[in-house]
């Protein structure tokens, strides 16, 4: 059994849940926030959300965590083909890690919790994010095995930072749409919520996440504690 803690709004969460479900994984949910609690610091050591137990043992950063689960699980791998294909989905990866959600969290107070981000903030990200994207667009349309089955976790990664105009509040929507998303980027994102898995996710996660819209600014992720077996 495998226990993951962390929040249904947190991307990074839904990419080892997806991981897990993937490999079709005996796992146990525990939905917390990030903390800086010396016992949550033992497990992980930044107060991040998500990491795993295994074993007796902790895992944090999500990277991490998917790396591991693809070396000591079975089923399907979360990184599958050649040894070029596998560093492509790695690539990915850290594109999407580094030059799109690294500097987008500079604008999350402006697109998420109601406050208005410096217009220096803006300036500094928009160029960073655009270039961001662009690569991940290269990329996407220079590999095909990205558009096509079987999956990789990396797929999951990218969706799961991408996606969240899906389910952002309308009324902040003017906060986000400065940014130009590449149009086979956009395909993709649709491509990839017709998927099976990614539809059951955002469906499970849909209770959480209208939760956490209704909250006030500091109380929105702090999201009711839950077990959930699966």
């Amino acid at each position: 059994m495998i226990e993951i803690y962390g929040s249904p709004v947190s991307n990074c969460y839904n990419t080892v849940l997806a991981a897990l479900r993937f490999k079709d994984l005996m796992h146990k949910e525990f939905h917390v926030g990030a903390s800086m609690d010396s016992s949550f610091l033992s497990r992980s050591p930044m107060g991040k959300i998500p990491y795993i137990v295994h074993a007796g043992q902790s895992i944090s950063e999500t990277s991490a965590i998917v790396e591991y689960l693809d070396e000591v699980t079975p089923g399907p791998a979360l990184f599958p083909g050649d040894a070029l294909m596998r560093a492509r989905q790695r690539q990915l990866m850290k594109f999407v890690e580094l030059y799109v959600e690294s500097p987008a969290r500079r604008l999350f107070p402006g697109v998420f919790w109601g406050q208005e981000n410096e217009a220096v903030a803006v300036s500094e990200v928009r160029p960073v994010m655009e270039r961001g994207l662009d690569a991940v667009d290269i990329l996407l349309g220079d590999n095909k095995f990205f558009h096509d089955e079987p999956f990789s976790v990396a797929d999951f990664y990218t969706f799961f930072r991408s996606h969240w105009r899906l389910w952002l509040p309308k009324s902040n929507m003017v906060g986000a749409c400065w940014l130009i998303v590449p149009f086979s980027l956009v395909i993709w994102i649709n491509l990839m919520v017709l998927n099976s898995l990614t539809k059951l996710l955002l469906r499970e996660t849909e209770p959480c996440k209208r939760i956490w819209k209704r909250k006030p600014q500091k109380q929105q992720l702090k999201i009711s504690k839950l077990q959930i077996t699966v």
